[in-house]
């Protein structure tokens, strides 16, 4: 017996929970009455009894572990594998990857493949054994060892092909293990080749029949999508065609290669291919949709390989809030930022802090008195508000910066040259849990970051446009790498590229419901 998910048996721990809990059941109240001569007549027919009241009476809890212990044995998923013990039996696989779907002639290399294992199934004696499985990106059991060769043949003509690359060295590795106990028994692996030779187990056990001749075959073996380098917010893809060793044996063949993105032209390419070349190209991605589609236009041996698909994931801009005075260096590195939409308020009121945090990822407060902070991302410049770890009392003149911590905050932040005129002095509660020390003066702290459950804090201790923290690159730096660490970026204007078969996690709508779900033929399955 195999388990298929042992992970199941960890189910088996409500045993004792549920034994535990019966045992923790109240206890009986202690009564005062006139007489107990009734109750001494009930316990004394109780004691002639059999017992079956006691067992009717922990029925709940019997029941309770026997539900238990078969949801945990169900999560494992128990099942027989049994390997083969006769020297007659045999494994069948059949290579079911996307490139048994390339025409073979009048007809596909899985058809062809399909009536050689048919023909193995006839030939197989009375006393023998066949299980059938099938190779794709898994191996997969279409079969129990059998004898009767109806169900081989039922087994066998529900096998269908696949969009998946091949994996046939973990099948042929599970077929030579079911015939562990047997000394003579066969793997025939059916199959068109199309993978390295070092996939197969040097094993004598393992028979190959190959099935297709070399035929031409033009593919996209390549795609996705990236940020353009330019740093124009824009996008681009990169997409690699490839043709087959046997494809235009007359010279270089030409290949139409489009690009299309939802609203928007089409790109067309022309792309010259020797026979065995490749070409990459890059294309600037035309604004629009966000769902990208390559084709290249020709009539080859298999169509499955002639379109790749990629959705373009655009990143949604990050809402910061600036109020007070007016700072033009805080303005400028703020509008610098890629993907932050940035607005102004000259002061904000105490009643409407809690609906700037939910509307904004980040508050920043720039030289305006700061009450007590609610939830949310904050950035203070010159200003401490109450409820923080750290309280204002009076300021340093000329602090001159005498150490920096290894924050992520500070990464490629170089303050040698930052020359400061006056800082507010702060001292510090202690030690506070989640706070970090940024930069610091001998008489001071210059700059604090602070994690308080939902609210997160970087507080500046100074007025930049009293230093030259803004002449130099890391005032920018600092501003963006707080941003990026009140408000982390939500993605980046890149393409996910899955290969077929591939388990891609979707995460379902809070609190439950329907999920629509659209497939890049635009088809839409909940």
């Amino acid at each position: 017996m195999e388990l298929a998910t042992p992970l199941g048996l960890l189910g088996l721990l409500a045993l004792p929970v549920i034994v535990v809990l019966h045992l923790l059941r109240p206890r009986p109240r202690r009564l005062t009455v006139a007489s107990t001569w009734l109750w001494r007549e009930a316990v004394r027919e109780r004691r002639r009894g059999l017992g079956l009241e006691r067992l009717l009476r922990d029925l709940s809890l019997l029941l309770l572990l026997l539900g238990a212990l078969a949801a945990g044995l169900a999560l494992a998923a128990p099942g027989w594998l049994t390997p083969a013990g006769e020297a007659g039996d045999t494994v069948l696989v059949l290579d079911v990857s996307a490139s048994m779907q390339a025409d073979d002639g009048d007809t596909t290399r899985l058809e062809r493949a399909r009536a050689e294992a048919q023909a193995l199934i006839d030939a197989l004696p009375p006393d023998g054994r066949m299980l059938l499985m099938s190779s794709g990106r898994r191996p997969r059991l279409l079969s129990a060892f059998e004898s009767d060769r109806d169900t081989l043949r039922r087994a066998l003509a529900a096998v269908a092909p696949t969009d998946e690359a091949g994996r046939p060295r973990e099948a042929l590795e599970l077929a030579l293990a079911l015939l562990r106990r047997s000394a003579e028994g066969r793997v025939h692996f059916i199959t068109d080749g199309a993978f390295e030779r070092r996939a197969i187990p040097a094993s004598p056990r393992v028979r190959l029949h190959a099935v297709g001749g070399r035929a031409g075959n033009v593919a996209i073996t390549r795609f996705a999508v990236r940020r353009a380098l330019d740093g124009s917010g824009g996008a681009e893809v990169l997409a690699t065609v490839q043709s087959s060793p046997g494809s235009s044996p007359d010279g270089p063949a030409e290949v139409a290669l489009e690009l299309r993105v939802d609203g928007a032209q089409p790109v067309v390419r022309t792309l010259a291919l020797p026979a065995g070349g490749a070409r990459t190209v890059v294309l600037p991605l035309p604004r629009g949709g966000a769902r990208v589609r390559a084709r290249i236009d020709v009539d080859d041996a298999l169509a499955a390989d002639d379109e790749a698909y990629a959705v373009l994931a655009v990143p949604e801009p990050r809402r910061v809030l600036l109020a007070g005075p007016g700072s033009w260096y805080l303005e400028r590195a703020l509008a610098a930022l890629p993907e932050v939409v940035v607005s102004r308020t000259d002061t904000l009121a105490e009643d409407a802090l809690a609906a700037a945090a939910r509307r904004h990822d980040v508050v920043v407060l720039d030289r305006v008195a700061a009450p007590a902070l609610p939830p949310g991302s904050w950035l203070l410049v010159d200003t401490v508000a109450p409820g923080l770890p750290f309280t204002a009392s009076g300021s340093v003149e000329s602090p001159v910066i005498a150490g920096q911590g290894i924050s992520a905050l500070l990464r490629d932040v170089d303050l040698a040259g930052v020359r400061i005129a006056a800082a507010r002095r702060v001292v510090r509660d202690g030690a506070p849990r989640g706070l970090q020390r940024l930069f610091w003066s001998d008489e001071t702290d210059l700059a604090l970051a602070w994690i308080d459950g939902p609210r997160r804090v970087v507080w500046l201790g100074f007025d930049p446009a009293r230093s030259t923290f803004p002449l130099q690159a890391a005032f920018p730096l600092f501003v963006g790498r707080s941003i990026d660490w009140l408000s982390p970026p939500r993605g980046d204007a890149a393409g996910a590229s899955i290969a077929a078969g591939e388990p891609f996690q979707i995460p379902g709508p809070p609190g439950g419901g329907e999920l629509l779900l659209r497939l890049p033929s635009g088809e839409g399955r909940i």
